[in-house]
């Protein structure tokens, strides 16, 4: 519920000409994608004390019967209403200026629905470092072709999520 009222304050801000911060910090801030000005999507990346980069999701389905949500620990359940039926963990594999490697397996909770599921996405950084690019590398240790296709999100602040 916090993550949802700071989507709807930051969209807010950002109408009104007074948003959050939003600037070239290279991998930190929370990014975010959506559709008819609604954003569905986000992504939140930080350090963490001993400097190794964190990365979290959230995301809801267009209708908001379905929802994604990460603790800070890269814990993250989906679901489908208020019950939770597949969880899933994404770890920083690999971070470097012009790329960020993350790694997830997910798995269905007991009495949930799917199969468990690996995967590989690399993100990279816009000229200006206000928005990146997401491409899947691999999913179940099965190589992707790199193609056009990716998903962009913009930043929508310098900083990173708030539990």
């Amino acid at each position: 519920m916090k993550r949802r009222l700071a989507t709807v304050l930051a969209a807010a801000a950002l109408a009104c000409g007074c948003g959050p911060r939003v600037s070239d910090t290279g991998w930190v801030g929370t990014w975010g994608r959506g559709e008819d000005g609604r954003t569905l999507s986000t992504i939140s990346i930080w350090e963490d004390e001993g400097g190794a980069l964190r990365f979290a999701v959230a995301r809801t389905s267009a209708d908001g019967s379905a929802r994604l949500a990460c603790d800070r620990d890269g814990r993250c359940l989906e679901y489908a209403g208020d019950a939770p039926y597949y969880e899933y963990r994404y770890e920083v594999v690999e971070a470097g200026a012009d790329a960020l490697v993350v790694a997830s397996a997910g798995r269905p909770l007991e009495g949930g629905r799917g199969q468990p599921i690996a995967m590989v996405e690399r993100f990279e950084l816009e000229p200006g470092g206000l928005a990146l690019r997401r491409y899947r590398v691999s999913v179940n240790d099965r190589a992707l072709p790199r193609s056009e296709h990716h998903v962009r999100f913009e930043k929508l602040s310098d900083a990173p999520f708030e539990e």
